[in-house]
């Protein structure tokens, strides 16, 4: 396994153990690298309130990932950058980290880049070490 999936799946087991598992439903199916900027699109253009920075997991290697899903009006959970995909396609559970309010959205990304920060102090220190700049999910 190579280092960066060796700290995704560190991180991964801690998910489990230590974060709520949440229901996802699929959205829209957009397939790009930029989950935060859909989540905030989609809430804007939805009148909605909130969103949620969450880590999937894959439940077949561990594989941890942060990401941004919609919550809209009636509290469910939305992903739409992965669509329907969600769920079926890939086995993929959700945990759920914070949940980001309107006033906030603008802030997404630094709120991305200080989640990666702090579940990269949650390695081992020898996978920190070899992971050097990389990003741990």
């Amino acid at each position: 396994m190579s280092v960066i999936g060796k700290a995704r799946a560190e991180v991964g087991q801690w998910c489990r153990k230590n974060l709520p598992e949440i229901n996802v439903r699929g959205g829209a199916y957009l397939n790009n690298s930029m989950c935060h900027q859909n989540a905030v699109h989609f809430a804007w253009k939805h009148n909605e309130d909130k969103i949620a920075l969450v880590m999937t997991v894959d439940e077949s290697d561990d594989w941890a990932t942060l990401h941004f899903v919609n919550i809209n009006n009636d509290g469910e959970y939305i992903d739409n950058t992965l669509g329907n995909l969600t769920g079926s396609f890939y086995d993929t559970k959700y945990y759920l980290i914070k949940i980001i309010n309107k006033d906030n959205f603008k802030a997404v990304m630094s709120t991305f880049n200080e989640y990666l920060s702090i579940y990269k102090k949650k390695l081992k220190w020898t996978t920190r070490l070899l992971l050097g700049k990389e990003r741990c999910c």
